[in-house]
C-alpha cells in the first residue's frame, strides 16, 4: 500500500494518548526547523543525539509504526528539542517558570505511563514475560503438504508452521514441498 492509503487508517487506529504524542512529535520537528540555528549552536553532542534519535524515528516508522516500538527515540527527540529551545529562554522566563513548565509536561508523561501500566501490563509479567498464547489448531493436507490452521474463531497464537487460515479451495501448492510456493485459485 502507498503511504496515502495506509496512513489515514493507521492514524484512526491510534489511541488518544498515541495521537497526542504523535502531534507533539510533529510540533517538535517544526520547532527544530524554526530553531535550527539554536540547535546547530548547541554543540556536537546534542546534534549527535538528535541525529541518532531522528534515525531511530525513521527506522521505527518504516519498519514498525506502532508508537510503543519507537518511544525511546520519539520521547527522547521531543525532550532534547524542548530542552534546547527552553534552555536559552531561561533568561527571559525565569527558573521558576521553567520548573513549572517541566512539572506541567511531566504530569501527562506520568499519566501516560500509568495508562500503559493499567491497560497493557499483567502481574504475571513481573517474573516472566507473557509471550504469545498457545492456540488450538487443526491440521489439514493440501497436495501432500500438511498445514496448520487455527480452530474456529481463534487467533494464530503459537501454531506450528506452516500455518494458514485459508483452505485448499483458495490456494494450491505449486509442487510437493512448501519451498515450491503457492498460487491463488
Amino acid at each position: 500500500m502507498s503511504t496515502a492509503d495506509w496512513l489515514p487508517t493507521w492514524w484512526l487506529n491510534r489511541s488518544a494518548a498515541d495521537k497526542t504524542i504523535m502531534i507533539i512529535l510533529v510540533l517538535s520537528f517544526i520547532a527544530t526547523l524554526l530553531s535550527l540555528k539554536k540547535v546547530i549552536r548547541s554543540g556536537f553532542i546534542p546534534i549527535l543525539v538528535l541525529l541518532t534519535m531522528f534515525s531511530g524515528i525513521i527506522f521505527w516508522f518504516i519498519n514498525a509504526p506502532d508508537p510503543r516500538f519507537g518511544f525511546g527515540s520519539i520521547l527522547g527527540f521531543i525532550a532534547v528539542i524542548a530542552y534546547l529551545i527552553f534552555k536559552e529562554k531561561e533568561i527571559f522566563i525565569g527558573k521558576n517558570t521553567l520548573s513549572a513548565i517541566l512539572l506541567i509536561v511531566s504530569v501527562p508523561i506520568i499519566a501516560y505511563t500509568g495508562y500503559r501500566f493499567i491497560n497493557f501490563f499483567s502481574k504475571d509479567q513481573l517474573l516472566n514475560p507473557l509471550g504469545i498464547e498457545k492456540a488450538e489448531y487443526e491440521t489439514f493436507e493440501c497436495k501432500g503438504i500438511k498445514f496448520n490452521s487455527p480452530a474456529a474463531n481463534n487467533d494464530f497464537g503459537i501454531i506450528p508452521v506452516p500455518c494458514t487460515d485459508l483452505d485448499c479451495e483458495k490456494f494450491s501448492p505449486r509442487g510437493k514441498e512448501i519451498n515450491d510456493g503457492f498460487k491463488a485459485k
